[in-house]
């Protein structure tokens, strides 16, 4: 990559890189290795800077605040849908809990009031083992509509 930002053209040649939008003009009248020598230094500089930057050592370097006030306000909006997607990822774990919980207790009920025969309480039993198991029912599609959600918000990040 960087071996490829030297250009000649006519009377001067033409250095610069990619990451670097300022280009740096040395005569014909030097010679080849002073040249090489300039652009080297040069290329050194970036790559430096270019590294700096991606290893934390260095302040990036933007030239127009505007787009460095985005950037800005674009990772803060990032950091906060990663939390979003955090909180509503821990939502989905704990009704999954709940869910499973409101069946074992519909399953529980439903068993107790068909085993107890003469149980004075056997009719409500039942009752509240048809109401637990809708329930239940009713938050396995909640939590099927909830983890397609967070699936889908997962591979946009």
């Amino acid at each position: 990559m960087i071996f490829d930002c030297l250009q000649t053209t006519g009377k001067a040649s033409s250095l610069s890189c990619p990451s670097d939008s300022s280009r740096l003009y040395v005569s014909s009248q030097t010679s080849p290795l002073d040249s090489l020598h300039s652009w080297s230094s040069n290329a050194l500089v970036v790559a430096q800077q270019y590294v700096g930057e991606h290893l934390g050592s260095r302040t990036r370097t933007v030239g127009d605040p505007e787009t460095s006030a985005r950037v800005a306000a674009l990772r803060e909006q990032q950091r906060q849908f990663v939390h979003l997607l955090q909180l509503a990822t821990s939502l989905a774990k704990q009704l999954e809990h709940v869910v499973h919980t409101q069946r074992c207790l519909g399953d529980a009920l439903g068993e107790l009031s068909q085993s107890g025969g003469d149980v004075p309480l056997g009719e409500q039993f039942s009752s509240s083992s048809d109401t637990l198991k809708l329930v239940s029912k009713n938050g396995d599609t909640l939590l099927s509509m909830l983890l397609d959600s967070l699936n889908m918000q997962q591979y946009s990040f």
